[in-house]
C-alpha cells in the first residue's frame, strides 16, 4: 500500500547576518563530478589530463573535464534536491513573498515542487503548507539545512509510519551549564540531552490538529507543539553535518562538507 508523503519547507525572509539578503538564496560553492572527472573552483577549461592540474583558478582531476563554470547552487537548492531524490511525493516550499519569483525560476523544472506564500511566522508558514496538500505523512524541514541527506530523509519516512511523530536529533557533546546572573548554578547531565534538528516527521492528521489547536502562537518547533499537547515524540539519530545556515561562516563550513562528498 502506498502512503502519500509530503515535505514542507519553510523559506523565510531576509537576515541581518547576510546584509539583509535572504540566506536561502546564498550560493554554496562545492564540488561536482563531470564525465568521470572532478571539478572545483571558479572555472575549469576543456581539458584532458592524467593526474591533477590547476586551470584558471580551478582544479581538475580524472580522465576528462568538460568546459564547466562551477558557480555553486543556492542553499535552498541543495536542501530541495535531497528531498527530490527521496521517497517524498510532493515538496511544498512556504516562501516569503519577496523570493517567490526567484524560487519559481530555480525550481521551474522540478516536478515535485510546489511553491506557496508562507505566513508571518514559521508556525504560520508550516500551517499554510499543511493546508496546501493533504497526505498520510509529512516531513517538516528547515530550508536552511542544506546538508540533509536523502538517506536520513528516507529513514524518517520509514520510522514515522510506526511512531507517528519524531524529530531528527543529535546527542549533545558539549558540557552544559545552567547560569543565572553570570554565575554557574549547576552542570546538566548531558547524557539526557539532544540537539534538535530537522526534518521532523508526523502523521499528517496529528500535526495538522496540533496546528489548529495552537493556532496563532509562535512555536519555532513542530515537535514542541505535540509535546505541549501531551503527545509522544520520538528521536531519530541525525548527523552532525546537518547544520543550519545561520551565519556566513556556516556557508563556508557547508562548502567544506560538500568538498568531501
Amino acid at each position: 500500500m502506498h502512503f502519500k508523503v509530503n515535505a514542507i519547507i519553510p523559506a523565510g525572509g531576509t537576515s541581518s547576518r547576510f546584509g539583509n539578503k535572504n540566506k536561502l538564496l546564498e550560493k554554496i560553492y562545492g564540488k561536482e563530478v563531470i564525465n568521470g572527472g572532478e571539478a572545483s573552483g571558479v572555472y575549469i577549461e576543456n581539458s584532458k589530463n592524467n593526474g591533477k592540474e590547476v586551470i584558471n583558478g580551478g582544479e581538475a582531476s580524472g580522465e576528462y573535464i568538460k568546459n564547466n563554470k562551477n558557480i555553486g547552487k543556492e542553499v535552498i537548492k541543495y536542501t530541495v534536491e535531497a528531498f527530490e531524490a527521496s521517497d517524498v511525493d510532493e515538496i511544498i516550499i512556504c516562501a516569503n513573498k519577496t523570493i517567490i519569483d526567484e524560487l519559481n525560476k530555480i525550481f521551474k523544472d522540478s516536478s515535485k515542487v510546489k511553491i506557496i506564500e508562507g505566513g508571518q511566522t514559521r508556525q504560520a508558514s508550516v500551517y499554510n503548507g499543511l493546508k496546501a496538500g493533504e497526505c498520510d505523512y509529512v516531513l517538516i524541514h528547515d530550508g536552511a539545512r542544506p546538508m540533509i541527506s536523502t538517506e536520513l530523509i528516507n529513514r524518517a519516512i520509514e520510522m514515522v509510519k510506526e511512531k507517528k511523530a519524531l524529530t531528527v536529533a543529535t546527542k549533545t557533546i558539549d558540557t552544559i551549564k545552567e547560569v543565572v546572573d553570570g554565575k554557574i548554578i549547576r552542570t546538566i547531565d548531558r547524557s539526557k540531552l539532544y540537539n534538535t534538528q530537522t526534518p521532523q516527521a508526523f502523521e499528517y492528521n496529528l500535526i495538522k490538529q496540533a496546528h489548529e489547536k495552537l493556532y496563532g502562537q509562535n512555536f519555532t518547533d513542530d515537535a514542541g507543539m505535540l509535546e505541549e499537547l501531551g503527545q509522544t515524540v520520538y528521536i531519530l539519530d541525525g548527523s552532525y553535518k546537518n547544520i543550519k545556515i545561520t551565519t556566513q561562516n556556516d556557508i563556508d563550513i557547508a562548502a567544506v562538507y560538500l568538498g568531501r562528498n
